[in-house]
């Protein structure tokens, strides 16, 4: 175990141990860089018995932050934890279901969760923005997710999930996006963006039970493909689009109804 009763605020703190059973740092506040708890960077080197990790007066992180390969651990709070400088990355958290992160209004970089599999409930009900956002499984495991980010507004780069089960994608407040990629998420019926005005590309590829998707509040579409969209019947777009490609991959499908698409230049 490692007892920092006292530490209010440090540079860096980088942990990696696959031993360590208990974390306490009660009062820490402030981390000027960066915030690593890891055990190596693979399954052979997780570590298997700490169970929990809390970081309860914890508010900002200038650098990145990043917890990896912690397969025991079932819950992470992060209670008041406001903001993060750069990335947040989590990676191969196999026992993970809870993660609390209910103050984080801004993360400057990259939002990645990475082979968590049993993780099943993305809640940030104050992000506003951030640089990325990236679930991703892989073809053995495809984790479940419910999302919640109510107020998101903003997210500079690619919006991405892989390898999914979840059923939904609601993102109410979502106006900016650089690009949405879903891949792999069979189950997914559900894609709500009522006020996405802005979005470069929009990538589906298998997305067997989605039936219809509305992509008309988006002033203008570079780019947007559909493959293996085997259910799709109706597809939403603006006025003008640059690129479309409806790809059936292996299978023949019917062509979705365009609806409101004036133009495709590409």
């Amino acid at each position: 175990s490692l007892y920092l009763p006292k530490l209010e605020s440090a540079w860096n703190i980088f942990i990696n141990s696959k031993s360590i059973k208990k974390l306490d740092m009660k009062v820490l506040s402030t981390i000027y860089g960066n915030l690593t708890v890891q055990s190596g960077t693979s399954t052979s080197t997780a570590n298997t018995v700490i169970e929990e990790l809390t970081f309860p007066a914890l508010k900002d992180v200038m650098g990145n932050m990043s917890i990896n390969t912690l397969t025991a651990v079932n819950k992470i709070d992060l209670s008041i934890l406001t903001s993060i400088g750069g990335n947040f990355t989590m990676n191969l958290m196999s026992s993970l279901e809870e993660l609390i992160i209910p103050a984080l209004n801004q993360v400057d970089g990259n939002i990645e969760i990475k082979q968590s599999y049993l993780y099943s409930h993305v809640s940030a009900p104050r992000l506003k923005k951030a640089g990325s956002f990236c679930i991703e499984g892989n073809s053995a495991n495809r984790p479940a997710f419910v999302f919640e980010m109510p107020i998101l507004e903003e997210v500079i780069g690619q919006f991405r999930i892989n390898y999914s089960t979840a059923t939904e994608l609601s993102l109410p407040s979502l106006k900016t996006l650089g690009n949405l990629y879903i891949n792999q998420s069979v189950e997914l019926k559900s894609v709500s963006l009522p006020k996405l005005t802005e979005c470069k590309t929009f990538y589906f590829s298998y997305i067997s039970a989605l039936t219809e998707i509305d992509l008309s509040h988006t002033s203008y579409i570079e780019k947007a493909e559909f493959i293996s969209g085997i259910a799709l019947t109706n597809i939403k777009l603006p006025s003008e689009v640059k690129d479309l490609t409806l790809n059936g991959a292996s299978k023949e499908i019917p062509i979705p109804y365009l609806e409101g698409v004036e133009k495709i230049k590409g």
